[in-house]
């Protein structure tokens, strides 16, 4: 390994030890992928634990990247009423979707169809099981978004 590569991977990594810059902006400083720098701290025997590589890495986020089309501008959320949250689980206790039921690792929740949070109305809330519930919310914002794109 030729001296300067070396300086440069020793630089690399007091930066990455320090937390003074994001692992990004380190990479572009040395020339390489982000990748390579997490292979050299992980040969060097530095480990970040993934609470710190997130804390660290939210300081240095750019979050004026996001474009005006990626945000879904979705209305505030009003919180269910714990008494009509309980009268739709005991009249629905199962999944709409898959028929699931609440047990150990499956967890019901209630969904709004129409998809806007601020309305409770009972005819809109339905039970889902979590996973359904994700999956319909992906597909909720994938057609969101190619709806903003075109």
């Amino acid at each position: 390994m030729k001296v300067t590569q070396r300086r440069t991977i020793e630089k690399a990594l007091n930066h990455y030890k320090a937390y003074d810059m994001s692992v990004k902006d380190i990479a572009s400083m040395a020339g390489v992928s982000v990748r390579t720098v997490q292979r050299w701290a992980t040969k060097a025997g530095i480990v970040r634990d993934l609470r710190t590589a997130q804390g660290m890495s939210a300081k240095y986020r750019d979050y004026r990247g996001v474009s005006e089309k990626q945000k879904l501008h979705i209305p505030k959320r009003k919180s269910i009423p714990p008494s009509l949250r309980f009268e739709i689980l005991e009249s629905h206790p199962y999944c709409a979707v898959c028929g699931a039921t609440a047990g150990p690792g499956v967890y019901l929740d209630i969904d709004h169809i129409n998809n806007d949070p601020s309305d409770n109305d009972p005819k809109n809330l339905q039970v889902l099981c979590h996973s359904c519930n994700i999956g319909k919310f992906h597909v909720y914002r994938k057609e969101c978004l190619s709806r903003r794109a075109a």
